[in-house]
């Protein structure tokens, strides 16, 4: 059975900021799998979508979406990851 488990945290938070974050999940065997979407009111420089890419299904700042499409543009990818 598919792994329901998704993760979500922000980019800018002290001590581990998100990228930290997804790299010590991405690390770890127990967590290596667990999709995550990065949502973000931040905007990212292309240094830091490299950083991303690979780490997190899906990069998506909050204002290019409308709010009744936010939850579908990041379960699409994050359904796909959960059903391989």
């Amino acid at each position: 059975m598919p792994s329901r488990l998704k993760a979500e945290a922000d980019l800018d938070i002290p001590v581990m900021d998100g990228f930290e974050l997804l790299l010590a999940l991405r690390a770890a065997p127990a967590t290596a799998a667990i999709p995550v979407a990065v949502v973000t009111g931040k905007s990212l420089s292309p240094e830091e979508r490299t950083r991303l890419a690979g780490q997190a299904e899906h990069a998506l700042h909050r204002g290019d979406v409308h709010a009744d499409d936010l939850w579908r543009e990041v379960a699409r990818p994050l359904e796909s990851r959960a059903l391989k």
